[in-house]
């Protein structure tokens, strides 16, 4: 018999609440030993952007709550609104709804140093997110400061950069309850820190035969440079970034900007040990120096007996 009824389907999702900006309590000014709160992330920046190595990129990517209806970054320097981020005018924008999973859509903007600086020049920026939700709640959250300057050899002296890219699912820098989800877009972010990378030590196996008069020959031997990878005393927002994102990235690549080093390293791929330990003074200082163990990401140092 044919059904001539009707039929309904719903679909129910659920809401996932807006990443708020970081709740504050009611405390006394701290009174620490150093200036904690004048840190501030360095980006250099020179001429039209040409020279890789003399130009920083930060890049943003946000993914917005199913019930958000629009969301943008806008640009600050010295707390004044210079301008919402869109178009190419400050870099490459990634408007809101580029990408999306299930209902949330993606927000992003790669800000290109050198462009702000020929408009604004040199000065202390951050970035607002802010997103648009009648029905959770609009956010507003702010990056932390930058300090821009014009490249100089004495300015990038005693600093490391480092670039990271991010596919699949990591953890979420905001809120401990949720993740991350990059898809496939081999997300590039950039981060300069003062710091030095380099210094190998060699660790290394070797195989044997023996045979039946005692002699024993080799049979492979492989060797693993271990490289330091220590940053001067940084926010633990940094230190954050560093553990959440950058030592669980697809793919490192790091630059040394130090003249005494014993080697130069530039653009060199590599892999960090899972172990994330800062130097931490407790109640003393808000800032903290971190050293890292790396790998190279590609080694070839095998050598197998024919």
């Amino acid at each position: 018999m044919a059904f001539d009824g009707e039929a309904t389907q719903q679909i129910f999702f659920t809401l996932n609440q807006q990443t708020p900006a970081e709740p504050s309590i009611l405390l006394p000014n701290a009174n620490l030993f150093d200036c904690c709160q004048d840190f501030k992330i360095s980006v250099l920046a020179y001429g039209d952007g040409s020279d890789n190595l003399k130009n920083d990129f930060t890049s943003f990517l946000d993914i917005c709550s199913p019930t958000a209806s629009g969301a943008v970054y806008k640009l600050y320097k010295d707390n004044t609104l210079l301008a919402t981020l869109s178009g190419t005018t400050y870099g490459l924008n990634f408007a809101y709804g580029f990408r999306q999973l299930g209902l949330s859509k993606y927000v992003g903007y790669k800000i290109e140093w050198y462009k702000v600086l020929a408009l604004h020049g040199d000065g202390i920026y951050k970035v607002e997110l802010v997103v648009t939700d009648s029905l959770l709640g609009n956010l507003s959250r702010f990056s932390d400061e930058f300090k821009l300057c014009e490249y100089r050899a004495d300015r990038a002296e005693q600093t490391i950069r480092i670039d990271w890219f991010m596919s699949g699912t990591s953890g979420n820098l905001y809120n401990q309850k949720l993740t991350k989800n990059y898809l496939n877009l081999n997300w590039h972010n950039q981060i300069r820190v003062g710091g030095f990378f380099g210094y190998p030590k060699t660790e290394g196996t070797n195989e044997y035969v023996r045979y039946w008069n005692g002699l024993q020959e080799w049979t492979k031997s492989e060797k693993e440079p271990v490289y330091q990878l220590k940053t001067k005393r940084i926010s633990a927002s940094i230190q954050r970034l560093i553990m959440i994102e950058v030592m669980s990235a697809d793919r490192i690549v790091v630059s040394d900007y130090n003249s005494k080093n014993a080697e130069t390293w530039i653009d060199f791929e590599i892999k960090i040990d899972p172990n994330h330990s800062p130097n931490w003074k407790p109640l003393q200082s808000k800032l903290a120096e971190v050293e890292l163990k790396c790998t190279q990401r590609y080694n070839n140092f095998k050598k197998h007996r024919y």
